[in-house]
């Protein structure tokens, strides 16, 4: 952040950064306790689900919507389509495209029966 950086609500105030929460003229969405919820959340399930479950997708896909201004969506698109593509990224940058694209076709399969 650049020095000097003061996001208050007429640009002067005492938040910079992460400890905006939920100030006057933040528009975030939902709070930083609530952010934080949910990053721990998708922690834990990072740490104790079965890879390939799909619900460590869903926990990292909830904890991305949280965090999403509505400013940066494209017109028509929800937070969980753009947290789903931001989540699907994130996969196949830390597991590969092969490996992604196979958990996800099992996943599929699952649901489908």
């Amino acid at each position: 952040m650049p020095f000097g950086d003061m996001t208050g609500p007429e640009g002067n105030g005492p938040g910079t950064g992460r400890r905006m929460g939920k100030m006057a003229g933040n528009k975030m969405g939902a709070g930083i306790g609530t952010r934080r919820k949910l990053r721990n959340a998708a922690a834990k399930a990072t740490a104790t689900k079965k890879l390939g479950s799909g619900a460590r997708f869903k926990a990292t896909k909830k904890s991305i919507a949280s965090g999403l201004k509505s400013s940066s969506l494209k017109s028509g698109q929800t937070r969980e389509d753009a947290a789903g593509a931001i989540a699907a990224s994130i996969g196949r940058r830390k597991y590969g495209d092969t490996k992604m694209a196979n958990m996800s076709s099992s996943g599929r399969k699952r649901r489908s029966k």
